[in-house]
Parts: C-alpha cells; structure tokens; sequence
C-alpha cells in the first residue's frame, strides 16, 4: 500500500492494492476470493477496510468509547454484547479521526479504477 500512495491517499492505495491482488491471483489461475480487513495508521487518522471478492468478507466493528472520544475498530465486538458496536458494510473504507469515524463505499473506487485500467 506504501507503493500505492498510502501517505497521500489511503483510500485510493487501499483500491489500487486491491485491484493489483486481483489481478495476480487471476493471473496465476487462484480462484479463491480475495477476503481481507487490514487497519493502518499514521499516528493521527486510523484508517481500517473490509473487503471480499465475493459477497462474504470478514466482519469489521467499530465502537465510540471513552469519554474524551475514543474509538475501537475492531474484527469482532470485544464484550460478548452487540450494543454500541457498528457493523461496518461489506467493501467499505473506514477513517477515525479524533472524534469522527467514517465510512465510504469502495465499489465506487473500485468501478473507477476498472474503467480507467479498460481503456
């Protein structure tokens, strides 16, 4: 992702590494989906994703907790309890920022990139 541009925009580094993945499975003939949440940082934002080639990606949470605004993103809710804790959707990127989380759709970045890489 670091090669992608993931210092300048995560979003799109986190689509065009997706989108490079794919493409080397298809090319050496694995037919498994591509199934991944992956969490990265620079120190000020957190940046998470959930994605899946097919419809069952691996599940992603996310939490508002503490009193000074923190927030836990996480692969399962940590308390046994589903109160308080957001699904994140499937093929989506997720940004905390201080006290603010959130979500954006990939499949429109995702749609972008397969139409610049088809002409």
């Amino acid at each position: 992702m670091l090669a992608n541009g993931l210092a300048e925009n995560p979003m799109r580094a986190v689509v065009e590494t997706i989108a490079f993945v794919e493409t080397e499975m298809r090319r050496v003939n694995i037919t498994e989906p591509l199934k991944m949440t992956a969490a990265m940082t620079g120190g000020k934002e957190l940046f998470a994703v959930r994605y899946a080639s097919d419809a069952v990606p691996p599940t992603l949470y996310t939490k508002a907790c503490c009193p000074d605004g923190g927030t836990l993103v996480v692969s399962e809710p940590l308390d046994g309890v589903r109160d308080g804790w957001m699904s994140v959707p499937p093929q989506s990127f997720v940004t905390v920022k201080g006290t603010s989380t959130t979500v954006q759709t990939l499949r429109r970045e995702m749609a972008d990139l397969a139409s610049v890489a088809a002409n």
